[in-house]
């Protein structure tokens, strides 16, 4: 029984390569793949190891820290865009709220929302402003924005029921 793998030669280096190896081979590691294909590369991760520290005859090892990754994308989405970031919250009364120009083409319609607070537990109502088919996450823009408004001007403390409280 032949126990060596089945053997291709590649098209650009001419090295044989098993066949199960052979895309891997010719996307990743051949030297002379075309431009396009060197450049879709993944760049390699410098390896780290860890340090070694000897003090007072202990012997100390340091892991490096792994990079954070990035936060946010660097590339906005097309619905980030439309988000005017100079919107306006006005309180009317307690739990009423008028958000204004929520989106950057504005828009003269107003849409009444209502959002739960996750904290109080009430129910604030929003008005927004914005066009006629206000689509649906500046309606949750508008929404997040009255709610901060909330927590920041009303008295947001936590609902406790009557079913909950302990006896004294």
């Amino acid at each position: 029984m032949d126990t060596t793998p089945d053997l291709v030669t590649c098209d650009w280096c001419k090295s044989p390569v098993s066949k199960k190896k052979i895309d891997k081979h010719k996307t990743l590691k051949c030297p002379n793949a075309p431009a396009e294909i060197i450049a879709a590369r993944p760049k390699p991760q410098k390896q780290v190891g860890f340090r070694v520290k000897i003090k007072d005859g202990n012997l100390t090892l340091f892991y490096p820290e792994s990079p954070a990754p990035d936060r946010l994308p660097t590339t906005p989405s097309p619905q980030d865009r439309q988000i005017n970031h100079e919107a306006t919250v006005t309180r009317f009364g307690d739990g009423v709220f008028h958000v204004y120009r929520v989106l950057s083409s504005g828009g003269s319609w107003n849409h009444p929302l209502e959002v739960e607070c996750k904290f109080c537990h009430r129910t604030i109502k929003v008005n927004a402003d914005g066009p006629l088919n206000m689509p649906q996450f500046a309606k949750d823009e508008a929404c997040r924005l009255a709610l901060l408004e909330h927590l920041r001007m009303d008295d947001a403390r936590p609902y406790h029921s009557p079913a909950h409280s302990t006896p004294n």
